[in-house]
């Protein structure tokens, strides 16, 4: 795969869209997985399987997380407590594991195997090097009434001139209890559409790999990280660049143990015009109450 080159530029504007790419034709790649970029479709649920095309528009540059360390905050809204929906520490659980499929991924060959070069860390448990502030990076459980059908949405703010992601919060509305009545009916089904939207809050789109997590319909919960989805993590944060995907530098440290409170990766604001990019999960079926 060729990297275009991006331009590590203060200046920010405000744009609407993301997937795939730089420079990418329309016509989809032989493999099945597009990224978001700074000139996508608007549709959130844009779907390339059903398309043949990433849907970018000319200049698309890929999103990414310019820091290799990306700290989170876990939320869940007190009525689904109340209701025996979920709870703090299995919502915490569940974002774990679906944090651990995208990190531990499997890239390069049997002789050069790696992982992507990528953290994300729960501020209730540690914080990245130098981190100061509150992070505004979340995932939100929400009794909320799904908009349109999705079950989720991620809604990533990021620079259009570079593609760099700075913020990101992805929302799982109330549908935990359409995945049944336990939380071992209801976690594994919460994991996988956490485990998808996070490949969004990561800078990937929707593939047309039907057997990929980031297939854009929720049709099977047990599929595991598959091929397409390592191509796309691995792609998308390759240590042996030595750089951010566009070529600016990034640091890789060790996340370090929290004294308690958010944190925020520091980054550069200063006359700032943030673009927010939404990427909604749509379900082809939601499964019945059981």
């Amino acid at each position: 795969m060729q990297r275009t080159p991006l331009h590590c530029s203060p200046v920010r504007h405000v744009f609407a869209l993301a997937l795939a790419f730089a420079t990418m034709a329309v016509a989809l790649p032989a493999r099945g997985y597009c990224r978001k970029t700074t000139n996508g479709p608007e549709d959130p649920t844009y779907d390339p399987a059903r398309t043949g095309s990433c849907g970018d528009g000319p200049h698309a540059l890929p999103l990414h997380w310019a820091t290799r360390c990306i700290e989170y905050r876990v939320v869940v809204d007190a009525a689904l407590v109340a209701r025996d929906l979920m709870t703090i520490e299995r919502a915490r659980a569940i974002v774990r594991k679906a944090i651990g499929a995208w990190v531990t991924a499997m890239c390069g060959t049997k002789d050069d195997e790696w992982h992507p070069a990528i953290w994300l860390v729960d501020v209730f448990d540690a914080r990245c090097p130098g981190a100061t502030g509150r992070t505004t990076n979340e995932v939100q459980f929400l009794a909320s009434t799904p908009i349109g059908g999705d079950l989720a949405l991620t809604e990533v703010t990021m620079r259009r001139g570079t593609g760099q992601i700075d913020a990101a919060v992805t929302r799982v509305y109330d549908v935990l209890s359409s995945f049944g009545s336990t939380p071992a009916e209801i976690d594994p089904r919460a994991e996988f559409v956490v485990r998808h939207e996070l490949g969004h809050f990561l800078g990937l789109a929707h593939s047309q790999d039907r057997r990929a997590v980031m297939f854009a319909r929720y049709e099977n919960a047990a599929v595991d990280l598959g091929g397409d989805d390592a191509r796309a993590i691995c792609d998308s944060y390759d240590p042996a660049a030595g750089a951010a995907p566009d070529g600016c530098r990034a640091s890789v440290a060790a996340p370090r143990k929290s004294n308690g409170g958010g944190v925020v990766l520091a980054l550069a604001v200063a006359l700032a015009v943030l673009a927010r990019r939404r990427r909604a999960f749509s379900p082809r079926r939601v499964w019945s109450r059981t």
